[in-house]
Formats: structure tokens, sequence, C-alpha cells
């Protein structure tokens, strides 16, 4: 999808194994759908960069993209299925939302969040997807 819209994807690494609890194809399925919307508002030569850092006893992982950016009034509205921010957007995707609702719900089955930041129009957003680390007796997946 990157490489056919023109987008560069910059990947930003812990330097040591982060390891968090939960289900690796679910984990996989919040980390593809965050990717899939920073590439889909993202114009032609832009950039989507991701990055895992552990924070105390999570992990967060932030997906960053420089495109259409979203109205400060519609961050909270982004997360919520069916129901389009902004419909003056002059984008050829606004979505039904399915992709963000879904990893709001799997973040919060994960005993996690996610949140969505922009400085508005023109000026990219920023996904923030926070979970728990895995206990070292545990299984989990890693990032």
């Amino acid at each position: 999808m990157f490489e056919s819209d023109e987008v560069r994807l910059v990947l930003q690494q812990s330097p040591e194994p982060i390891t968090v609890q939960g289900d690796p194809e679910r984990l996989m399925q919040m980390i593809g759908h965050l990717l899939s919307n920073a590439c889909t508002f993202s114009q032609a030569g832009g950039e989507v960069t991701v990055e895992a850092a552990r924070v105390d006893q999570s992990v967060v992982v932030r997906v960053r993209d420089h495109g259409v950016g979203i109205d400060p009034a519609d961050l909270d509205r982004v997360f919520v299925m069916f129901v389009p921010a902004d419909t003056n957007r002059p984008h050829s995707s606004n979505g039904l939302r399915i992709g963000l609702t879904l990893v709001r719900e799997l973040a919060q089955l994960h005993h996690g969040t996610v949140e969505a930041h922009s400085e508005g129009r023109g000026e990219g957003a920023e996904f923030v997807l926070t979970l728990q680390l895995a206990d070292t007796a545990t299984a989990g997946a890693a990032l």
C-alpha cells in the first residue's frame, strides 16, 4: 500500500525487544489499521513514521503522518464508526471509520488505549497506542 501510494514508511524501533501482553493477531490488526489509516490520508511523496518505545510498564506505539490532518473538534469522533469527521474534506476517502473503531475496541480489550492528535487541517495526525508490557513469565507478542 505504501509503495503504490508513494508514501515513505519510516520505522523507529526500540534497541531492545519489547514484548506486550496480548493476542499477536489482534495486535498486528491494530497496527495494520493505524498504518492503513496513515497511508490513506497521506499524499504521494509523504512520510509515515512508526515508533515503538517502552514507557514505564507500557509500550507506546506512535504512528505519525504529515497528511491532511484532523480538525481538533473531530479528534474524539475519529473512533466512532460510520460518523464522518469532516464531510467537506477534499480527500477522496473519508471512510466509515470501521478500522479506527476496531483499534479502539481491541486496545480496550487488551487493557490499553488509543488516542488521536492533530494540530488541524494540513498538519498531519498522530495516533498513540499504549499497551501493557508482558509479564516475563507469560507469553506475548514482540514488537
